[in-house]
């Protein structure tokens, strides 16, 4: 399904985001727990590794706010960072969701989150994305954020974190799609 520019406004003002510090998300419902993804271009650093390619989607998150849990996938990049999750099948698609560290280590939110659906892995739907005004803690916190009301459907679910301007570390350790 295409969204107009039109919807695209309308669903950008609708996006929730939920953010949460610690553990408190449930995973009932989530169709990317266990999936596998892949990612375009920038790969995770040797220090942060994602070796199986199913880290962000196993379910664990991080025991702690700190850069050196295992949970963590680590990237630091200029460009956006850009992940592909394979659900399997086609998948009515409602929130996407990621769990952030930042605040140690030189650790940063994106400054952007972007979604996009897909049946083929190769036509995309218009995205849909999510701008993140939100300090740099001054300690290490962990802290979810979604967008909501999506309601596009595809297989394939491509996401997109926009580093802040001159670059970052950005460490996840959980995606999570209804």
């Amino acid at each position: 399904m295409r969204v107009s520019n039109r919807m695209m406004k309308a669903l950008i003002l609708c996006i929730a985001v939920f953010a949460f510090s610690g553990q408190a998300m449930a995973a009932e419902g989530n169709l990317a727990a266990q999936k596998t993804y892949v990612y375009e271009a920038k790969q995770p650093a040797a220090n942060y590794p994602d070796p199986d390619g199913v880290k962000l989607t196993d379910g664990k998150l991080a025991a702690a706010a700190v850069y050196y849990d295992p949970a963590w996938v680590g990237v630091w990049d200029i460009a956006p960072i850009v992940i592909n999750v394979d659900l399997g099948s086609s998948q009515l698609i409602s929130e996407v969701r990621t769990h952030f560290l930042a605040g140690n280590a030189g650790t940063k939110y994106p400054d952007m989150i972007s979604v996009s659906v897909s049946e083929d892995n190769l036509n995309w739907s218009d995205t849909i994305s999510l701008s993140i005004f939100d300090p740099v803690p001054s300690t290490g916190t962990m802290q979810w954020f979604a967008i909501s009301q999506i309601n596009l459907k595809g297989r394939w679910v491509r996401l997109s974190y926009k580093p802040p301007t001159g670059g970052a570390n950005i460490f996840i350790d959980e995606i999570e799609i209804y």
